[in-house]
């Protein structure tokens, strides 16, 4: 499990989880060179591989539906000390704030 304030490339920090599911977290985290918030979603590297593939898929997924309302704009894409992280815009409860 990752602790509070442990930092993906070196920028993004860590403050809640906001998910969970069987195959990746979802975290509210902190710009550090921005202070802007965003949100973080990882993979655990020690799942099966198949698992392992579906932050790739979906990080495609969202480079191609970049621009639609309600769709978060994607930052940042890397494996991270055994985790695949997704650096993507924070929404609201409603999918458009």
């Amino acid at each position: 499990m990752l602790q509070r304030n442990f930092k993906i490339a070196d920028r993004y920090v860590l403050n809640y989880k906001i998910y969970q599911s069987v195959r990746a977290s979802i975290y509210a985290a902190t710009d550090s060179n921005t202070k802007t918030p965003i949100a973080i979603k990882i993979e655990d590297g020690n799942a099966s591989k198949d698992y392992f593939n579906t932050l790739d898929k979906e990080y495609q997924m969202l480079k191609l539906l970049s621009g639609v309302k309600g769709i978060p704009k994607y930052y940042h894409f890397c494996i991270e000390k055994g985790y695949k992280a997704m650096v993507f815009e924070l929404l609201g409860k409603d999918l458009e704030t």
